[in-house]
């Protein structure tokens, strides 16, 4: 089958929409699928060794520049997404003029303008369409603080999330109470593919052993939440109860400044490193070894409805898991016994659990060693891509009836 992905990010970019677009390719294409990517120029991390998508030529790809967010803010923002809107129209055009025709197009977003060139390449290239939903917008951004929920940008991103539900041929997402939204928004079709990992994936260690650390990867964002870390972390330092912890953060982001900002200020900055983003190999050693691993998102309902792609990472790692989640990735977590939930965003629940934690190191680093079993066992990517084959399968074959 031709297949047309449209993703804004797309490995070597380091971001969790990359990983999931580039591993989804990387299987299509040994199942023997013909590929085509549209995406940006890598634009999203910056780790010193990135590792590119196996299988992939240059040739598969057509590559648009987008302007940069800089310092962010809503104007930035819009015209860095608008940027690879227009952008990945007319790399569509081009691909259109080589002749090449897909018998279906995938499109992720976030961003939600990457519908929008989803919606305009399906119509030039006369083909079904499925729109992939990582995240609820724009509610996402609403709780991440970044617009609100009564300016005529949420008004508009509404009005716009409707139009693509109802204009794609097929919808997936990546959890089942993603699914029930999408499916009281709109009568199309939806599908579940959850993120999980590579069913032979191996985590390559040395012997390094494991250190007295917190660690963290992923997006320094606001929705993360990672002042209520860095604070909870530095008051249990004061009152001497982490004395041999040090508490370590991977990657970059809007909110990295004001992080930066919290260790200064604190006399156990020290404690705090602050690391660039790093490939997902990389990060995944790193994972392993520290003592404990630890994510959160904002307490608020549209995060219910996620589940943090970093979930299945951490997993594989089988270390302790510290989360501040809701929902479905509450519900996988707590699975193995070797894992602690707080109330998202809460500290002083989080201060409790993270001493828990402390306290019974041994039990649960041994129920952990479940993790890696238990991410491969049910939640195999391969399992998602072929769901997905699937799905493209139905609407080509509609399409031909």
């Amino acid at each position: 089958m031709k297949i047309l992905i449209l993703s804004q990010y797309f490995p070597p970019d380091i971001t969790a929409a990359a990983f999931r677009v580039g591993e989804t390719a990387e299987i299509l294409a040994a199942r023997g699928h013909d590929l085509i990517i549209i995406t940006a120029q890598p634009h999203k991390g910056k780790a010193e060794h990135r590792v590119v998508v196996s299988g992939f030529s240059e040739e598969r790809f057509y590559r648009t520049k987008v302007l940069p967010i800089g310092s962010g803010g809503f104007r930035r923002y819009l015209q860095h997404y608008m940027s690879f809107f227009v952008g990945s129209v007319i790399q569509g055009m081009r691909c259109f003029l080589s002749y090449w025709k897909p018998d279906v197009l995938w499109v992720t977003s976030p961003p939600l303008f990457a519908g929008i060139s989803g919606y305009c390449l399906a119509k030039l290239f006369s083909c079904r369409w499925v729109l992939d939903i990582r995240d609820i917008w724009p509610e996402s951004a609403v709780a991440a603080g970044q617009i609100s929920d009564r300016g005529i940008a949420y008004r508009l991103g509404k009005d716009l999330e409707r139009k693509l539900y109802n204009k794609a041929d097929h919808l997936t997402c990546v959890s089942k109470p993603m699914s029930k939204y999408l499916q009281q928004n709109t009568p199309k079709p939806v599908t579940t593919l959850y993120n999980g990992v590579k069913a032979d994936y191996l985590l390559q260690t040395t012997h390094r052993g494991v250190h007295n650390r917190i660690l963290y990867a992923g997006n320094l964002g606001l929705a993360q939440g990672l002042d209520v870390l860095m604070y909870a972390f530095l008051e249990l330092k004061d009152q001497g109860d982490l004395s041999e912890w040090e508490l370590i953060l991977v990657g970059a982001g809007s909110y990295e400044k004001e992080l930066r900002g919290i260790k200064a200020r604190s006399s156990y900055g020290h404690n705090v490193r602050i690391l660039p983003p790093m490939a997902k190999t990389e990060v995944l050693r790193e994972m392993a070894y520290s003592r404990i691993l630890f994510m959160n998102l904002k307490g608020d309902n549209v995060f219910k409805l996620t589940i943090p792609s970093k979930v299945f990472d951490y997993l594989l790692a089988d270390r302790p898991i510290l989360a501040g989640l809701e929902g479905e990735g509450r519900e996988i977590l707590v699975e193995t016994g070797g894992n602690i939930c707080f109330e998202p965003s809460n500290k002083e629940d989080l201060k409790e659990k993270l001493l828990y934690i402390i306290a019974h190191i041994s039990e649960l680093e041994e129920k952990a060693t479940y993790n890696s079993q238990y991410v491969k066992k049910h939640f195999p990517r391969e399992k998602s891509v072929k769901k997905l084959e699937s799905v493209f399968k139905q609407v080509t074959e509609k399409a031909n009836s």
